[in-house]
């Protein structure tokens, strides 16, 4: 279990480090120029652009490129989600690298499988220095369905899913 956390820790720092570059909107093709300036509705919700609906370019943070247009509210829905916490480099400078959620989908996590994980659970694996050069820990959030049966628990920026309550 400790390899299993381990290693999941150091994917949602690879997948932050991806995700937080916020890589700027790449110039728009004259085709995509004019099928943003024709837009009448959202590409998401199909609601009606107006003045208190706004037409914003969506795009991707990752590549860069421009994906549809859409209304105000959904481009900020549509941003991925970060959790609150932050974490000082050796520097003193607060690192945002590991401050996206990452949702882990497992099958049966309302079984065994749930119990199991949190039963190996470490606290080392939500320590980390706030600004004041003290250790803190991470909460853990836990939606039990009963005493030993988890349908979500999240640990800092990890969220375990049941495949089954998610779908």
């Amino acid at each position: 279990m400790e390899e299993f956390f381990n290693h999941i820790i150091a994917e949602s720092s690879a997948i932050a480090a991806i995700i937080g570059a916020a890589v700027p909107m790449l110039p728009l093709t004259r085709q995509q120029k004019l099928e943003y300036d024709q837009a009448t509705a959202c590409g998401n919700c199909n609601i009606p652009f107006s003045s208190s609906n706004r037409k914003i370019r969506h795009h991707c943070h990752v590549s860069g490129k421009y994906l549809f247009p859409t209304c105000n509210n959904c481009n900020l829905q549509l941003k991925v989600t970060k959790s609150r916490r932050r974490k000082r480099n050796d520097d003193g400078r607060m690192d945002h690298v590991d401050n996206y959620f990452l949702p882990i989908i497992f099958h049966n996590l309302k079984g065994y499988d749930g119990h199991f994980v949190v039963k190996h659970f470490k606290k080392e694996y939500t320590e980390h220095t706030n600004q004041h050069g003290e250790t803190v820990y991470d909460d853990i959030k836990i939606i039990p369905l009963n005493g030993e049966k988890y349908l979500m628990f999240q640990v800092g920026n990890l969220r375990f899913l049941d495949s089954y309550q998610f779908l």
